[in-house]
């Protein structure tokens, strides 16, 4: 909750390109440029409002073979409402079904299937889905400078046909509990959270095909700011369990397998404030994944780079990013090389 906020605007984008080249076989390298829209909208005293939509290019390319996928992803919007001098809120949401479906099975699955690998940073991995709902409770208690606050939240996701000629796919539901405590002293900041999610099975007219293992996510970060230096640390741990995969005639379970690895990834920023509203910060980050239970090997992904931004007003803010990439997979049979460049803009309406 932001009560007592102005409304705010933010816009910009962001350009993310990979290249992966394996030991043996073609390259193959996969573009994105993606354009969001998202705002907060202070409706009344204890009354907000946000939505979102984005749209995005990808370019992708392996041996001589060219493609590209382009559309928008879903609009989302939800409206939160608090209580008790914002000890307790609730939220409903709306996913309105405007992404692209229906895409050409053969260009368009190779550009998703990359675009969904947790080794690869994009900001925009599928386009869209379903009708879908949300709610969320939660509540949330203060003790001096240190606020703890607890939140449920459960998502409906509605069905579409995610290629021609496909069937009917309905992902299964997300049911989200989340915990977070943060403190704060006069130059510093310290917030922790833990997350966990179920997921109910994945559909392919009306049959299971597949149900996503629980997850448990933890989080650190800290800050301190003496209004000269900004040193921000954070690191991140997620706990993935077993995947459930269905026959798809018969419904029986086929096997139980981690599909997607344990995730590990540590971050620090280092920036420094200029005269004028300007500020610079380094960027370093590490990513790592275990290796599956399907034979495919660990992932480390190394990001560096640096960030300027420039405050004009209290009303309009600006930034730019740019980030080289580097790592492996699979064990270093995969070697990944890419790079990033954003820009964005908040204005305060």
């Amino acid at each position: 909750m932001i009560n007592g906020k102005p409304s705010t605007g933010s816009s910009g984008f962001v350009y993310t390109h990979w290249q992966l080249e394996p030991d043996t076989g073609q390259k193959t390298s996969l573009g994105q440029f993606w354009v969001p829209l998202s705002g907060f909208v202070a409706l009344k005293e204890n009354l907000e409002a946000r939505y979102y939509l984005a749209v995005s290019t990808n370019s992708f390319q392996t041996g001589s073979i060219e493609t590209s996928l382009k559309g928008l992803g879903d609009t989302r919007f939800e409206i939160t409402k608090s209580f008790a001098e914002n000890r307790f809120f609730i939220s409903a949401g709306v996913n309105l079904p405007t992404g692209k479906t229906k895409l050409a099975f053969s260009s368009g699955r190779a550009i998703i299937e990359l675009l969904s690998e947790s080794f690869l940073v994009y900001p925009m991995r599928r386009f869209g889905e379903g009708l879908g709902f949300n709610g969320t409770a939660g509540l949330a208690q203060s003790w001096g400078s240190t606020v703890a606050g607890l939140g449920i939240s459960y998502d409906i996701i509605g069905e579409y046909t995610p290629y021609q000629n496909f069937g009917k796919y309905n992902a299964g539901d997300v049911f989200t509990a989340e915990f977070g405590l943060n403190t704060h002293g006069t130059r510093t900041a310290l917030a922790c959270g833990v997350n966990y999610l179920k997921y109910a099975d994945d559909k392919t007219d009306g049959k299971k095909v597949f149900r996503q293992g629980k997850q448990i996510g933890l989080s650190i970060s800290g800050v301190y700011d003496d209004e000269k230096i900004r040193i921000n640390p954070s690191a991140r741990y997620t706990i993935r369990g077993r995947n459930t995969r269905f026959d798809s005639n018969t419904e029986l379970i086929r096997d139980r397998l981690r599909l997607y690895g344990n995730e590990l990834e540590v971050g620090l920023e280092v920036g420094r404030y200029f005269r004028g509203g300007w500020n610079f910060s380094p960027l370093l980050s590490l990513l790592e994944i275990d290796n599956n239970e399907a034979n495919f090997g660990d992932s480390k992904v190394l990001s560096y780079g640096v960030s300027l931004g420039k405050r004009f007003s209290e009303r309009i803010l600006v930034g730019a990013w740019f980030k080289i990439l580097s790592g492996d997979t699979d064990n270093g049979r995969i070697d990944l090389r890419g790079y990033q460049i954003s820009a964005s803009l908040l204005a305060v309406l």
